[in-house]
């Protein structure tokens, strides 16, 4: 069985023990927090949102699913790094989206790269979004949309966002575009990026100066 395999075994039985050993045992071989995302939490993660969107999981096993990925990554990952002088994001979820997992990976992965992350986790309103980007001097704005009926609200808060800071570049990502590009202009963002390979890096390039 591949380790995405068992890790998804054991997230999906609620089984946390098993779940954190299987990551343990990547680490310990030496498997970098992005590919441990890339390759094993993430796909697992899909794989539940498809197994309770056909009624084979409870929407309550989807949630322990979830809690025990979030509490692994807020274990493994490098994040607190806010007071980080340099390039700053914003990391956060438009109003109504309440899958902040991948929000949280990305907010790890620009921490590894050594940015200042302000991650605001799931639900946030638009409002709340512009205010934090101007009192926070927010550089780019990643924002992590899972489900497709909530990309209104993301083109909201890329709108506050942008009344404030004309000049915030604005990166969005989740399986709400499927990998459409378009979509992701419509609403006004820069950048749609899928996964979390090469983000960093494509977001950087995307910076004037």
């Amino acid at each position: 069985m591949s380790s995405h395999q068992s890790y998804l075994e054991a997230i999906r039985k609620g089984d946390a023990r098993a779940a954190h050993e299987v990551i343990d045992g990547l680490m310990d071989a030496g498997m970098s927090f992005d590919q441990l995302c890339e390759d094993v939490v993430r796909p697992a993660l899909y794989e539940i949102g498809e197994l309770w969107a056909s009624g084979e999981i409870s929407v309550a096993e989807e949630h322990v699913a979830s809690a025990i990925s979030d509490a692994i990554l807020a274990c493994i990952g490098p994040f607190s790094t806010a007071h980080l002088e340099g390039n700053r994001v914003l990391v956060c979820c438009s109003e109504g989206e309440l899958h902040a997992i991948g929000a949280r990976m990305v907010g790890e992965t620009f921490a590894a790269a050594e940015w200042a992350v302000e991650y605001m986790g799931p639900s946030l309103p638009a409002e709340s979004v512009a205010s934090a980007v101007v009192k926070r001097k927010v550089d780019v704005l990643a924002v992590s949309t899972t489900m497709p009926e909530h990309l209104p609200a993301v083109a909201a808060t890329i709108d506050a966002a942008r009344e404030q800071a004309p000049d915030l570049r604005v990166v969005v990502g989740g399986q709400a575009y499927g990998g459409d590009h378009s979509r992701a202009r419509e609403i006004g963002a820069n950048l749609l990026h899928d996964g979390l390979l090469g983000l960093v890096e494509k977001v950087e390039q995307s910076l004037p100066g």
